[in-house]
């Protein structure tokens, strides 16, 4: 793309993004009408949801936000704010190695915010392990970039497409040029798909969550889960076991067929969970939610535990606390 555009795209970003006031100074971006973006380190981490948060725009206006979504492992958070009514922002696929980037914050220098930039290329990509779960965490690492405080939750932009590609999360050394991290598109895209808010995306965007969890071999397992499960060829019973998991206003309930033969509700509730991936009453995408009301409803079994698992791992589930 021709830089005098990209330069274009990057003037209007600087628009949409907002300081966010927490436990540090960070930065936010509008990601969709009505949502901002950020780090969830940025927050006060006695935050809770649905509490307010301070932004302040690019010309300084003040103004409150509320905290609706948070996913600490990811470390992102999305705040709800009704002034946002449109959103420049696109997100591409992630970039290749020794892409140039640039990111967009609010530094703090003498005690006080600055609205400014950084520019980094892309080293490669660093894969984090807990030790306490069965899903790794990728992130972008950058180098040749200084990243001072304040650039935590700012649009990180590939200056030879225009577009984001992911959000700056922490500095490998604040005084130096040695670089940093942020987060990939797809962690980004995943976590915004989960509750409901809809990204502008690049034609092609090549999102795991979408294109690559719900492969017709995954959706079959889901089906083939659903199908061994007890009591599911009694009517009444399967039927209760989908009002327990999705509650009883999902619109699976009211757009699939649930008195036919039992194999065939069970591909259906399956696929219906990719068709009408809505959020449940516990919070959860459809697949998430049948997968963990399986072992809560009938119990422990090592064989269909195992494939839970892994069906988990695969669609990105929160694995439920013990």
């Amino acid at each position: 793309m021709d830089s005098s555009l990209v330069e274009q795209i990057v003037v209007k970003l600087r628009k949409e993004c907002v300081l966010v006031a927490g436990r540090s100074i960070g930065c936010g971006f509008a990601v969709s009408p009505g949502w901002i973006l950020t780090c969830a380190h940025v927050l006060n981490p006695d935050i809770k949801i649905n509490d307010s948060v301070e932004v302040r725009l690019w010309d300084g206006v003040l103004r409150t936000s509320i905290l609706r979504h948070l996913e600490r492992d990811l470390d992102l958070a999305l705040l709800e704010d009704f002034k946002v009514k449109s959103v420049n922002a696109v997100f591409g696929n992630r970039p290749r190695r020794d892409a140039l980037v640039l990111g967009i914050g609010f530094p703090v220098r003498d005690h006080r915010p600055e609205f400014d930039e950084f520019t980094a290329r892309v080293e490669g990509f660093t894969t984090i392990k807990y030790a306490k779960k069965e899903v790794d965490l990728e992130l972008i690492k950058l180098k040749q970039g200084r990243i001072e405080c304040g650039f935590s939750g700012g649009p990180l932009i590939n200056m030879g497409t225009g577009e984001i590609v992911g959000v700056t999360r922490f500095s490998n050394d604040t005084q130096t040029d040695l670089g940093g991290w942020a987060i990939t598109p797809e962690s980004v895209s995943f976590f915004c798909f989960k509750v409901g808010v809809e990204l502008n995306k690049k034609e092609g965007f090549t999102n795991d969550f979408e294109g690559g969890f719900f492969k017709p071999q995954t959706v079959e397992r889901v089906r083939d889960l659903l199908l061994n499960l007890p009591g599911w060829g009694i009517k009444e019973s399967r039927i209760s076991f989908i009002e327990i998991a999705l509650g009883r206003r999902h619109r699976i309930l009211n757009e699939i067929e649930l008195d036919g033969r039992p194999r065939q509700v069970a591909w259906s509730v399956a696929r219906a969970c990719e068709d009408y991936p809505e959020l449940t009453e516990s919070g959860l995408v459809p697949f998430c939610a049948l997968l963990n009301t399986i072992p809560r409803e009938f119990g422990c079994r090592p064989d269909r535990d195992r494939e839970i698992n892994e069906l988990r791992i695969l669609l990105h589930c929160v694995f439920p606390e013990n």
